[in-house]
């Protein structure tokens, strides 16, 4: 949170125009970019480090609740601080992309793949830059609202959606759940052991 917050300070005017040797559609703010680093760090702070098979009564997914919006709420106020240094995008976007990243991560979370949070995050956003708008025509995709500077109120709807989705997914599956066999992957001597 700490690296988002002050990147968002330092970073607030700041644009990026190409990517390497690809060059985007239009300049995108890095105000527009942090929230994937926050999402991520939200997400990935949600994870069940005991990776044990705990009981999972109602007060603990109210709990699970509780962390993961509270760590969305940490991260969003950690982008957003750019804008007290006059950043020139719009604080909505800020908080819709912080939504749909973060969502993103929570499902890898859910699914058990923490360390590994910021691939899809990254890849969604690599497709938006390369992908995401039409040949000679000034806009984006609808899929790809990351990249816009202003936030729409359908926009914010469906990245709200978005988040509670996958928000839904990681209260109700559980912070360390493992897709694969069952045992999380422990060799059967151990599984069967009394």
């Amino acid at each position: 949170m700490a690296l988002t917050a002050l990147s968002s300070w330092f970073l607030a005017q700041a644009t990026i125009q190409d990517l390497g040797v690809v060059r985007f559609f239009a300049e995108v703010s890095v105000m527009l970019l942090l929230p994937a680093i926050g999402g991520v760090a939200a997400a990935t702070a949600c994870h069940n480090e005991a990776g044990l098979p705990l009981p999972d009564p109602a007060r603990a997914r109210v709990a699970r609740f509780l962390w993961a919006i509270g760590w969305t709420a940490a991260a969003t106020a950690a982008a957003e601080v750019g804008q007290l240094a006059d950043a020139p995008t719009d604080p909505a976007a800020t908080v819709r992309n912080m939504l749909i990243y973060t969502g993103i991560a929570l499902l890898a979370v859910s699914s058990g793949f923490s360390h590994m949070a910021w691939l899809p995050v990254l890849g969604y956003t690599v497709v938006c830059m390369m992908f995401g708008f039409p040949p000679n025509e000034p806009r984006y995709y609808w899929w790809a609202p990351v990249m816009e500077a202003d936030a729409t109120l359908e926009q914010l709807a469906a990245a709200g959606s978005w988040y509670g989705l996958a928000l839904a997914g990681y209260v109700f599956r559980g912070g360390s759940a493992r897709i694969g066999p069952v045992g999380g992957g422990l060799p059967a001597h151990i599984r069967s052991a009394p």
